[in-house]
């Protein structure tokens, strides 16, 4: 059995790159929530690379249950491999701290990608919660895993539905990843 998804560092920012290309050709304009969240949903379930037989996405299908999500928004995942993409999806802006939430869950997880969808309304504000995410990341944790990448992608509309101003913001963690299967490891009973 592999051991986790075995990319290198770029591989996994050219990962990440075709993903926000997908993102910026794909998402529709969504005027309310409920919209939002099914739309990116819907996109990040399209993305080619998840239509391999190996990768199943989490929620997916026409009989998809959006009310119980499994700890992130959407995941794809290998049953043999683990996690290949974690995403947030956020539509209000107005509080950052609903923000810092949901990007919190994606410091914790053991994934290439890491994705935080959310939708504003100025270059300045996509920058700005760039910059909080960024400290908030500082202020969580200490460690992360090498060559983990983390994505920032910001909707914007700027008038008509032809007028894009997306924004995404990649920081990936430096080093090359390190996954080692399980040989003659085993649960030990505790003695207490």
């Amino acid at each position: 059995m592999d051991s986790g998804f075995n990319y290198s560092p770029q591989e996994i920012m050219d990962l990440g790159t075709r993903l926000v290309e997908h993102l910026k050709l794909n998402l529709p304009d969504t005027p309310r929530r409920s919209a939002w969240t099914e739309a990116n949903l819907d996109v990040l379930a399209s993305f080619p690379v998840f239509e391999s037989p190996e990768i199943s996405c989490y929620p997916a299908g026409e009989d998809k249950n959006r009310r119980s999500q499994f700890l992130f928004d959407f995941i794809a995942y290998s049953q043999a491999k683990g996690i290949l993409l974690a995403a947030e999806s956020e539509w209000l802006n107005e509080n950052i701290s609903d923000i810092k939430h949901d990007f919190e869950k994606l410091l914790y997880v053991r994934s290439p990608l890491k994705l935080m969808i959310c939708r504003v309304s100025s270059d300045d504000e996509a920058d700005e919660i760039c910059r909080e995410l960024s400290a908030y990341m500082h202020e969580c944790c200490a460690e992360f895993s090498p060559a983990e990448l983390f994505i920032i992608y910001c909707v914007q509309w700027k008038g008509s539905k032809d007028q894009r101003g997306d924004i995404s913001y990649a920081l990936q963690v430096s080093g090359t990843p390190v996954h080692r299967s399980l040989t003659t490891e085993a649960f030990q009973r505790m003695v207490s």
